[in-house]
């Protein structure tokens, strides 16, 4: 489900995010190694900037490419709060935004970018040195709790968006590239203040109808955990992280992967 970015959708966001610790906590490591300061990086599909204003300090430039201006305006006032001179937006759908080549492209969570032949294709071109695309194993909806309770309410789930494998690494390696596609799992839990709170994140989720609350209400508890003095909508993100290498002019990749 696209987020539509209200008030109350960023806020969260933004609670999960310093939650999980994202995205440090799952590519921190892998951006620390493979941008260099004198790089410039190319945020796809970046919302409201997880990304972008992570990598910004230590890069030249960011290109923070997305489809909805309201992502992008919020994008810009984070950087111009952080003090952040280097992160320029452009407004579009992938493939069609006129994006110049950058030495690190970085697809998070974009699944309508990374998972069309046109978009991937694209990716590629203007990869300079390295891509890397964290595309999700099962939709959120197939998350244990968010899928147990769709069924507690009688909504249909999703089915999982990953069935066969992962469809960019195929189309990658087709390609001829240097890559490492490995399966990661990591906390995205959703903070929360109450059960009423907890409703309003699953209705949002799950696309529940309003009538569904006081039965919701009845079983909620039942989902919820509590660490560190924190509510809790516990949701594990499975996901295929992939990191490609475009080839040097004697066939070789242009450094070692190292350890993710």
């Amino acid at each position: 489900m696209a987020l539509s970015w209200n008030p109350q959708e960023i806020q969260w966001y933004e609670e999960a995010l310093r939650w999980s610790n994202y995205p440090q906590s799952v590519l921190g490591s892998i951006l620390d190694r493979e941008i260099k300061e004198s790089d410039t990086v190319l945020d796809l599909g970046s919302g409201i900037g997880a990304i972008a204003l992570y990598v910004a300090p230590f890069c030249q430039l960011v290109k923070a490419v997305d489809s909805q201006a309201k992502a992008l305006e919020i994008l810009q006032e984070k950087a111009q709060n952080l003090g952040l001179q280097n992160v320029e937006t452009y407004l579009g759908s992938w493939p069609d935004v006129n994006v110049e080549r950058a030495d690190v492209t970085i697809c998070s969570y974009s699944p309508p970018i990374s998972r069309s032949k046109q978009g991937l294709d694209k990716i590629i071109n203007v990869t300079g040195r390295t891509g890397i695309i964290l595309t999700p194993y099962r939709n959120m909806s197939e998350n244990k709790v968010l899928r147990e309770f769709a069924s507690l309410l009688g909504i249909q789930s999703k089915q999982s968006s990953c069935d066969n494998g992962c469809w960019e690494k195929g189309f990658l390696e087709s390609k001829n590239l240097e890559l490492q596609c490995q399966l990661i799992k990591h906390d995205f839990s959703q903070p929360v203040r109450d059960y009423e709170e907890a409703w309003e994140f699953l209705r949002n989720q799950l696309d529940a109808p309003a009538h569904l609350k006081e039965q919701a209400l009845h079983r909620i508890p039942d989902y919820l955990e509590e660490k560190n003095g924190r509510l809790l909508i516990p949701i594990i993100r499975e996901s295929c992280l992939i990191v490609f290498k475009k080839m040097s002019p004697r066939g070789q990749g242009d450094g070692d992967f190292g350890s993710p």
